[in-house]
């Protein structure tokens, strides 16, 4: 008897307890909006800048935080994003990243007053296939023909463009390193 009523003290202080937290959460109401995210066969190639958006259109609140939980190809990072207005006044969130060179992973966080905070679902961005990181070799064979010759030349320059782009990004990526280090 004795342990019945112990069970039932405490079911009894459990309840109140989860009631009064429910009753504050309750209190939150979530912020909408609007995200579209990339299809895995739209990445930019890896490495090249691209962009996630959130867009709260029923909003131009300014004073509203967000934080971007992101993971690249495994390597987690945590971003604070500041927010903008739009060209309809609409508050917008973006964090500017690097393309992965296989998988996305990223979900964000908005909260504003004691009243005001959503949590987005987490979105998994994931390549159909790997994409091509060998560099170009510019040899040619000494047994084709000037025209043979030619097209291949023309069909490498485009390849080379290309790592010529990918050697920019790194570029790019070790200079914004260098400030940081600063």
């Amino acid at each position: 008897m004795k342990t019945l009523f112990k069970f039932f003290s405490f079911i009894t202080i459990y309840t109140v307890i989860v009631s009064c937290y429910s009753s504050q959460l309750a209190y939150a109401k979530s912020l909408d909006f609007l995200h579209k995210p990339v299809s895995g066969n739209m990445l930019p190639a890896p490495g090249q800048p691209m962009q996630i958006e959130f867009l709260l259109p029923k909003t131009k609140d300014l004073s509203l935080k967000a934080r971007a939980w992101i993971v690249i190809d495994g390597k987690g990072m945590d971003l604070t994003l500041s927010g903008s207005l739009n060209d309809r006044d609409q508050t917008v969130f973006r964090a500017d990243i690097r393309a992965p060179l296989t998988e996305l992973i990223y979900q964000i966080f908005i909260s504003g007053r004691a009243d005001q905070a959503t949590t987005s679902m987490k979105y998994i961005v994931t390549r159909p296939c790997l994409p091509n990181t060998i560099l170009t070799d510019i040899t040619a064979s000494d047994d084709l023909s000037e025209a043979d010759e030619a097209r291949m030349y023309a069909v490498k320059t485009k390849s080379l463009e290309k790592d010529i782009e990918a050697y920019s990004n790194v570029v790019e990526i070790l200079n914004e390193l260098k400030e940081v280090i600063k």
